[in-house]
This record gives C-alpha cells, structure tokens and sequence, in this order.
C-alpha cells in the first residue's frame, strides 16, 4: 500500500457465507496478475482501500447467488481529485467509456475494485496479464473486459466506500 494511505486490514466478517467471501482477497496496485495465477474458483475480489458495511455484503452475495455465472461488480465513487473530471462518477464503464449512472443495470468496462469473478472470468483474467486496475490503468480493466465480452452487473445495493477519492 502506499505509504500513508488509508487501507482495509479486515475480513466482511463472521456473517458471510458464501464461498466466494470467504476468499475474499484484498489487493493492492501491481498484484492482480500475481493473484490471478493461484485463483481457480470463483472469488470477489476488493481493493485495498475500498471498505464495505456488513449490509454491502449481504447484499452483493444476494446478487451473486442470483447469476453465479455472471461478473458482479459494486459502484463506487471516483472523485475529480483522482479522475481529473469536474465532477465525480461510479466506477465502471460502458462500451462508449462514458461512466456508468444511477440504476444502470450493467457495465461493459468493468473495474477490479469491487468485483465477483466467476470461474471462467477468473479463466479470461489470467489471459489478460491485468498488473495495476486502477483509474489510471484503465486499459488493463479494459484489456479483461472486452476480452470477457459480457460485461458486469451493477449491484446498486452495495456501495463500497472509496477511501483515497
């Protein structure tokens, strides 16, 4: 992490039960494609300085359990300190790289900061040699996405907060 920079040290704790939290991994910049390598089921994967409420949890495992096959992945805000816009925007894209908004249903550029990735998702990202997914390295989240070609649902019930906006 970098140097005094707020970070997530925690687990989503004892209520969750589905598989893929109790893998939940927590990942800095220039660690996906090491994480990758080891990863063969389906996981969610939370970068290290998102933090999500126990009912962001439960409701991202209610969406996952509903299309286990699918990419979920959770909005959160970018703001125009880290973007450079005049304003901020939820994480994730459409096709056309204009960002997602309130109650859109799918994102086809789809961010690693908070995301489930199904096994075969899982299989793609390998393929991709994703090192750093931030807002800077937008072509990395963009390298997996198209390669995967079906995009990721937006859980709007669950809104990690962004600690280094």
């Amino acid at each position: 992490m970098p140097e005094g920079r707020a970070y997530v040290a925690t687990s989503p704790g004892r209520s969750s039960s589905r598989a893929a939290f109790r893998q939940l991994l927590t990942y800095g910049d220039g660690e996906y494609n090491q994480a990758f390598r080891f990863l063969f089921e389906p996981v969610v994967l939370v970068h290290w300085d998102l933090a999500l409420e126990p009912d962001d949890v439960e409701a991202f495992e209610r969406a996952i359990a509903q299309s286990p096959d699918e990419v979920h992945v959770a909005p959160f805000r970018l703001w125009p300190f880290s973007t450079g816009l005049d304003r901020p925007v939820w994480a994730h894209r459409h096709a056309d790289l204009s960002w997602i908004r309130d109650g859109d249903e799918r994102a086809e550029l789809v961010s690693f900061g908070c995301i489930y990735l199904p096994k075969r998702a899982l299989e793609v990202a390998r393929s991709c040699d994703i090192w750093c997914a931030s807002v800077e390295h937008v072509e990395e989240t963009i390298s997996f996405s198209r390669a995967w070609g079906a995009g990721g649902r937006v859980c709007w019930d669950c809104r990690p907060k962004h600690l280094n906006w």
